[in-house]
């Protein structure tokens, strides 16, 4: 039984380190070879803005290290020296979704000043997608000072034992959002719905930039053409309802109770021996929830039945005050899917259904930690990440025949992790 206990318990810690491991992208986009460069040089492969850094040679081996332009005019004198790859693909841009950076920098005990390692939107003008700075003398208790944007961005302290002179790795991931940065093979710092960069550089703050060393840098991406087979995922309904309506109870011809109406048209009828909304007209209708406001949870997850035929049907899922979000619109054969990212992209897509067969017919949309999936009948169709909260919703059915629509068992529900 112990045996057992401990193979347990050693794969629980292998699945762990497994899902925490760094995993370098598939093609390279920059690499520095500083081998074929010349000592004392500006290298190829690096932006310099007024000759910040020039290859060395450190222990037999060439390195880039980083200089003051101008001499200080005190001892004390901070000198800021910046530097960015060049390389090919995308104007000198990082892939928007997925990308790995990798590069060793060194610390010493006797060296002021600190490393910051930072990507942003587009060339620094829009926003400081992530800056990570790191103290550039060698301790115990090296903190790292960490923030970054998205949705809702974070900040953030960790302390890292960087005691040990010398060369130390740093590697960053991004995939779909996510973000993982690892100090020596360790992962320091993850979070979800990270916005996306196109630029990398490095900045060195010190009055002896001169101790400031780096090598062995490389970007990579993923490949276009590799084959990826993604489970499809499977709806789970939220645990924790904020609305819902069966539509039992309530007399028919009134005025759905739990509902605004915006043109009055939609009411309460009888199909197939039950209550259901019924929409002879078009309508649209925006649910009274208790929570505030009315609005919806950061994640959550909505359901209802629908009948189908001419005409079309349209949720809309928007931010408070803008229009910006989601909206969903559907007929008999097809589907309009809208988001908007946290990254200020609208991403339209038009999808193929087939909803002739006569009864109901089943819509599920899951929102969680900016990951949107959408199922119908029971099938995921639409998958998309970094999408932007949203906090009202609404839904507008506009049928185009005499017996109009139904809808029934409307239900809105918390995602509780």
């Amino acid at each position: 039984m112990k045996s057992i206990s401990i193979l347990a318990l050693l794969l629980v810690c292998s699945s762990a380190l497994a899902q925490s491991s760094f995993v370098r992208g598939d093609i390279v986009l920059f690499q520095d070879n500083l081998a074929n460069e010349k000592e004392g040089s500006n290298t190829s492969t690096w932006g310099m803005d007024r000759d910040f850094a020039r290859v060395a040679l450190v222990n037999g081996e060439k390195v880039m290290r980083f200089r003051a332009v101008n001499n200080p005019t005190r001892e004390d004198q901070i000198v800021v020296c910046e530097i960015s790859p060049m390389f090919e693909p995308s104007n000198n841009q990082l892939p928007v979704k997925n990308f790995t950076i990798e590069f060793d920098f060194n610390v010493s005990k006797d060296t002021h000043g600190k490393w910051s390692f930072l990507g942003d939107g587009n060339g620094r003008t829009q926003y400081a997608g992530f800056n990570f700075q790191i103290n550039g003398k060698a301790s115990k208790d090296n903190r790292i000072e960490a923030r970054w944007s998205g949705n809702p961005g974070g900040r953030k302290q960790v302390t890292v034992d960087l005691s040990r002179e010398g060369w130390h790795r740093f590697a960053l991931s991004q995939n779909q959002g996510v973000m993982k940065v690892f100090i020596d093979g360790v992962c320091v710092i993850t979070d979800k719905n990270v916005l996306p960069v196109r630029t990398f550089w490095i900045r060195v703050d010190s009055f002896n930039p001169e101790r400031y060393v780096l090598r062995n840098f490389i970007i990579c991406g993923d490949d276009p053409n590799k084959a990826v087979s993604m489970p499809k995922p499977v709806f789970v309904p939220g645990t924790e309802i904020v609305f819902e309506d069966r539509f039992n109870g309530e007399s028919v011809g009134a005025a759905p109770a739990k509902w605004n109406v915006k043109w009055g048209k939609a009411k309460i009828a009888q199909f197939n021996n039950e209550n259901a909304l019924w929409f002879p007209e078009s309508d649209e209708l925006t649910p009274v929830m208790k929570i505030p406001k009315n609005y919806l949870p950061d994640n959550f997850t909505m359901e209802l039945d629908f009948t189908s035929g001419k005409g079309m049907y349209v949720i809309k899922m928007h931010e408070s005050n803008r229009d910006e979000g989601i909206q969903l619109s559907w007929g008999v054969n097809f589907m309009q899917i809208v988001c908007w990212t946290n990254y200020g992209e609208m991403i339209t897509t038009e999808l193929d259904l087939n909803l002739s067969k006569d009864g109901w017919h089943r819509l599920a949309v899951s929102c969680y930690e900016g990951a949107v999936n959408v199922y119908m009948n029971g099938v995921n169709i639409y998958h998309l990440h970094n999408v932007i909260n949203v906090r009202r919703f609404s839904i507008l059915a506009g049928p185009m025949e005499k017996q109009g629509y139904y809808l029934r068992n409307v239900r809105i529900a918390k995602i509780i992790q």
